[in-house]
C-alpha cells in the first residue's frame, strides 16, 4: 500500500481561490432572462460550436426568439391563447446548436422542455409524451418519422 502525500499548503490555497466563484444571481431572474443579458453584453462572442457549426450570443438569441415566436404562435392557434407557464413542451434533436436554441426558444415562450432523444424507441417517446401531456414538440423534418410512430398513433401533437 502506498501513501499519497498530503497537498501542500500553496496547493490548497489555489485550489480553494479557484474554486471560490460564488456570485450573486437575482433570484426572480429566468434563464432565458439572464441569457439575453449576456447576449446584450458580448453579441459577437461565440456561445455555442458544436459538429462545426457555431453561433454567437447575437445569432443564439435570433434563433431561439424566432423558435419562441413558433410556439406562442401555435399554441394561439390550437387554444386561442398564449402557452401556460410551465407547459411541457418535447425538444426533439440531435445534441448540437439547434437542441441549445430549442430549449431557450421554450424557456422564452415561458414552457418547460422535455427532452426526447430521437434515438429512444417509438414506444419510450410515446411514454414521455404521454406522462408529459405534451402537446407539442420542436423537432426538424427529417426526425419526424420517427416520431410519426411514436406520437401521432396515440394522441394529437404539433410538431413546430
Amino acid at each position: 500500500m502506498s501513501e499519497e502525500t498530503p497537498p501542500s499548503r500553496d496547493s490548497i490555497h489555489v485550489s480553494d481561490e479557484w474554486n471560490h466563484t460564488e456570485a450573486p444571481f437575482p433570484r426572480d431572474d429566468t434563464l432565458a432572462e439572464a441569457f439575453r443579458r449576456q447576449a446584450a453584453r458580448s453579441p459577437d462572442n461565440l456561445a455555442v460550436m458544436s459538429a462545426g457549426r457555431q453561433l454567437t450570443y447575437e445569432q443564439l438569441d435570433a434563433y431561439s426568439d424566432r423558435i419562441a415566436s413558433a410556439i406562442l404562435r401555435k399554441s394561439r392557434e390550437s387554444t386561442g391563447d398564449e402557452i401556460e407557464a410551465g407547459k411541457p413542451v418535447g425538444v426533439c434533436l440531435e445534441r448540437g446548436a439547434e437542441a441549445i436554441a430549442a430549449i431557450l426558444g421554450i424557456l422564452k415562450a415561458g414552457a418547460a422542455y422535455v427532452p426526447l432523444d430521437p434515438d429512444y424507441p417509438a414506444e419510450r417517446i410515446g411514454f414521455i409524451a404521454k406522462n408529459t401531456s405534451l402537446s407539442l414538440v420542436v423537432t426538424r423534418r427529417s426526425l419526424l418519422s420517427a416520431l410519426s410512430e411514436a406520437l401521432f398513433n396515440n394522441w394529437p401533437v404539433r410538431m413546430l
